[in-house]
């Protein structure tokens, strides 16, 4: 979560997003997710944790990654 002074800079930060349609029920793999600006999806850090997640509906290009659109740990 950024501080009070960051807010307004999240959007130069860099963050996961969808760069080729995944139908439900893909995978999740380094060719249709990738680490761009703006910072509106999920931290770069995790992207470990997101590669190999089975997306829970259709994630089309261009959609910043969120929590909800891949399968979460059982």
């Amino acid at each position: 979560e950024p501080k009070g002074n960051e807010k307004g800079s999240e959007i130069f930060r860099r963050s996961l997003y969808i760069v080729a349609d995944v139908p439900a029920g893909a995978t999740l793999t380094g060719e249709n997710v990738r680490s761009i600006r703006p910072g509106l999806g999920i931290s770069p850090k995790f992207l470990p944790e997101v590669i190999g997640k089975r997306a829970v509906r259709l994630l089309r290009r261009g959609a910043p990654l969120d929590w909800d659109m891949f399968e979460s740990p059982e």
